[in-house]
C-alpha cells in the first residue's frame, strides 16, 4: 500500500491515506506525514483527514502544527478535532486540551474542546470550563462539561465540586442540566453533614448480660453525676462518613461504648438526625432520648432518621453504640428537615 500511495494518482490517493490510517505503523505514518508537503491539494487535505483519524496520539504535534499553519477554516476544524480526539488517547489530555483551547478561535472550534473536557482530570479540566461559564456563547457547553467533571469530582474534593456544579446551575437555563446539575448537588449533599468529631470511652461490659441487655442497661456515661468516666478524643476508626468503633477502641462481643460531641447552632431550628449504627444505638440530644434502636444490624447511613430541635448555642449529643459481634461502629448526619444539607453549624468534642 506504501508503494501505491507513491504512484497512484492524486485522486485516488486520498482514499489510500485513510487505509494507510488504519494501520498505525510507523512506515504509514512517515508516509502520510510525506504526502503532508504534497504540492497537490487534495493529496495535503487526504493526509490531514489521515492523521486526524489515526489509531493513537503519534501524531499529535503534526496535527497541532496544522492547527496554527492553516489557512483556511476547513483545514483548521479536521487538525483541531483529530488533536482533540488524541488528547483523549494521551496520558496528560488536560495539557492538550489547554493547548487546543488556546489555539480555538471561534465559538465552535472551543465548543468542541469543551465537549471533550467532562472527560479530562477534574482540577485541571474545570480551569479551562469555568472561563467559559462566563460566556454567553458558550454556557452551555460549558455548564454541560462543569457537571459532568463536578461529577466525578465528588469524591475526590465534594465542596469544589458542589461549587463547580452551582456554577453551572447558575448559567443555564435548559432543563435537563438544571436536573443533572441538581442531582450532583443532592448526591454530594448526601455525604455532607456527617459528624466525626467525637469523644468516646468504652468498651463496658458486665458479666452474663449480652449486647441486648446492655442496651437498656444505664451505664455510668448516662448518668451526669459519674466521676469515673474517661473520655478520648477519637483519633482512629474515622472514615468519610462512619465510625469503625473496633478499630478505635478495641471491638469485643457483648460490649457497649459511647461517644459524645457538641453541637452549636446559630439559632433556634428544627433538623433530622440520622443514624447508622453495627449493632444497636441509643441517642440523646441535651439528655433527651430522640433514637433507640435495640437491634443487630449491619452499619448503614439513614439505618434511623430523627426530628429533632437544635436550640441556638452549644447542643449535646450523646451516642450508645452495642456490639454483639463482629463488626462495630456507627454514623452520625446533621441535616436540614428534608435531609438537605446544614450549614453554619460546628462541631466540637468534648
Amino acid at each position: 500500500m506504501l508503494v501505491l500511495c507513491g504512484i497512484a494518482p492524486a485522486y485516488a490517493q486520498p482514499v489510500l491515506l485513510r487505509l494507510l490510517s488504519r494501520t498505525g505503523t510507523p512506515a504509514a505514518l512517515a508516509a502520510v506525514r510525506a504526502a503532508l508537503k504534497d504540492q497537490n491539494a487534495v493529496v495535503r487535505e487526504g493526509a490531514l483527514r489521515a492523521l486526524a483519524d489515526w489509531p493513537d496520539a503519534a501524531p499529535a504535534e503534526d496535527l497541532l502544527a496544522q492547527v496554527r499553519a492553516a489557512t483556511g477554516p476547513t483545514a483548521k476544524v479536521v487538525a483541531l478535532r483529530g488533536f482533540v480526539r488524541m488528547a483523549g488517547l494521551s496520558k496528560d489530555p488536560a495539557a492538550m486540551y489547554a493547548r487546543a483551547m488556546e489555539l480555538a478561535e471561534r465559538p465552535d472550534d472551543k465548543k468542541l474542546v469543551l465537549a471533550s473536557l467532562g472527560a479530562a482530570e477534574p482540577l485541571a479540566a474545570i480551569k479551562l470550563v469555568e472561563p467559559c461559564l462566563k460566556n454567553d456563547e458558550l454556557h452551555a457547553e460549558a455548564a454541560l462539561a462543569a457537571i459532568q467533571i463536578a461529577d466525578r469530582l465528588r469524591q475526590q474534593d465534594a465542596p469544589r465540586a458542589k461549587a463547580i456544579a452551582k456554577e453551572a446551575l447558575a448559567v443555564t437555563t435548559d432543563p435537563a442540566l438544571r436536573q443533572q446539575a441538581r442531582e450532583v448537588i443532592h448526591q454530594i449533599e448526601q455525604t455532607e453533614g456527617y459528624v466525626l468529631d467525637w469523644v468516646a470511652c468504652g468498651p463496658y461490659q458486665e458479666k452474663g448480660k449480652d449486647a441486648h441487655e446492655l442496651f437498656d442497661l444505664v451505664l455510668p456515661p448516662e448518668r451526669p453525676d459519674a466521676a469515673d468516666v474517661k473520655w478520648t478524643r477519637l483519633a482512629k476508626g474515622l472514615g468519610t462518613w462512619d465510625v469503625n468503633l473496633a478499630e478505635a477502641l478495641g471491638g469485643g462481643d457483648d460490649v457497649v461504648a459511647y461517644a459524645r460531641t457538641r453541637v452549636c447552632s446559630p439559632r433556634e431550628q428544627p433538623v433530622r438526625l440520622e443514624f447508622g449504627s453495627d449493632d444497636g444505638l441509643k441517642a440523646w440530644l441535651n439528655d433527651a432520648v430522640v433514637d433507640a434502636s435495640n437491634v443487630q444490624r449491619g452499619l448503614a447511613p439513614r439505618s434511623d432518621t430523627a426530628k429533632a430541635n437544635l436550640k441556638e448555642g452549644w447542643n449535646v449529643l450523646l451516642l450508645k453504640v452495642t456490639n454483639r459481634s463482629g463488626g462495630w461502629g456507627f454514623c452520625c448526619r446533621i441535616s436540614q428537615p428534608d435531609g438537605a444539607a446544614l450549614e453554619g453549624l460546628k462541631i466540637e468534642a468534648q
